[in-house]
C-alpha cells in the first residue's frame, strides 16, 4: 500500500514538472511564477523565451518623408506609432519596413529593433506598459522611383534570434 502511495505522488511530482516545462513560454511572464522559475531554469544553463502576444501591438499611424540625410543621400523618413493594446506589459517590439514596387514586390526590406527606432535608447530593454504608444523613428536611403510604397509589421522575438512578424500593412 505505502508502495503504491509513494509511486502516486512521484507521478504526481513528475506530470507537475512536465507541466511547467511544457508551459514555461507562458509562465514566464506571470509575476509570481516566473522570476522563480526562470531562476531554476538559469540554474540548468537554459534561456526561456517568453510567448508574448503579436496581436497586442497596433500600429496606429504613419508618416513617410523623403529628404537628404546628414550626409547629404536622399532617405526615406517614416514615423508611426505603435501601441500596446493589450492586459499585460510586453517587450517594444522590433518593426520590419519592407518597401514595395508598383506589383507589390519587395525592393528592399529592413528589421528595426526598439533601440534603433526609440528616442530614448534605454527604454529598449524594459517592458511596454499595457496602453502605452510609443513613436518609431525608422530611416533609410531613398531607393528611388523602384519603391511606390512601403509596408510596415511588428515583429517580436519567439526563440532565441528568431522573430515572428504580424500582419500590419501600410501602403503610400
Amino acid at each position: 500500500n505505502k508502495f503504491w502511495t509513494a509511486a502516486a505522488a512521484l507521478a504526481i511530482a513528475v506530470l507537475g514538472i512536465q507541466a511547467v516545462n511544457h508551459f514555461r513560454a507562458q509562465l514566464i511572464i506571470e509575476p509570481g511564477i516566473g522570476p522563480p522559475l526562470a531562476k531554476v531554469y538559469a540554474s540548468l544553463g537554459i534561456t526561456i523565451v517568453p510567448h508574448w502576444n503579436l496581436k497586442q501591438y497596433q500600429i496606429l499611424d504613419w508618416v513617410a518623408n523623403a529628404e537628404p540625410n546628414a550626409h547629404g543621400q536622399g532617405s526615406l523618413k517614416i514615423s508611426a506609432r505603435i501601441h500596446n493594446r493589450g492586459p499585460r506589459a510586453q517587450p517594444y517590439p522590433s518593426v520590419r519596413l519592407r518597401l514595395k514596387d508598383r506589383w507589390e514586390e519587395a525592393v528592399g526590406s529592413r528589421v528595426f529593433a526598439p533601440k534603433e527606432y526609440l528616442d530614448d535608447a534605454s527604454r529598449a530593454t524594459k517592458l511596454m506598459p499595457p496602453g502605452e504608444t510609443a513613436r518609431a523613428k525608422l530611416e533609410v536611403v531613398d531607393p528611388g522611383p523602384d519603391a511606390y510604397g512601403f509596408e510596415l509589421d511588428v515583429c517580436i522575438e519567439i526563440e532565441t534570434d528568431v522573430l515572428s512578424c504580424g500582419t500590419d500593412e501600410v501602403f503610400l
